[in-house]
């Protein structure tokens, strides 16, 4: 790789919370060295959903490239499991929220929902 293709390809790389080095754009992240809870994250729905768009995906990868960056590697594949259904399609409306909101269990509500909000 040169030093150009690098300039251009940096924004896509971050470091993970345990110090791994990740693309953004991979469909699986590798957060963690050995094999623990959140170790491999697969994030292939974003890509397999023909309805997802553009802006909508690289708002939930935005969000996850934080989360990956500042909490447990736990955490964010606790994240990828709870958002997985609703955001197949691209990041819902206030509206819609508020309409599932009630049928949401509270492990769902607790603390994944407010990245979004």
């Amino acid at each position: 790789m040169t030093n150009t293709q690098l300039q251009v390809n940096k924004s896509e790389l971050f470091v993970c919370k345990s110090g791994l080095t990740i693309n953004r754009y991979e469909s699986v992240w590798h957060l963690l060295a050995h094999k623990g809870k959140g170790a491999n994250i697969n994030l292939s729905w974003l890509y397999s959903s023909s309805n997802l768009p553009v802006s909508d995906r690289e708002i939930i990868l935005d969000i996850f490239t934080f989360y990956a960056r500042t909490k447990a590697a736990s955490t964010v594949a606790t994240l990828n499991y709870a958002v997985t259904p609703f955001f197949k399609s691209g990041v819902i409306s206030l509206n819609e929220l508020k309409s599932i909101w009630s049928s949401l269990q509270v492990n769902q509500k607790k603390g994944r929902w407010t990245s979004f909000l």
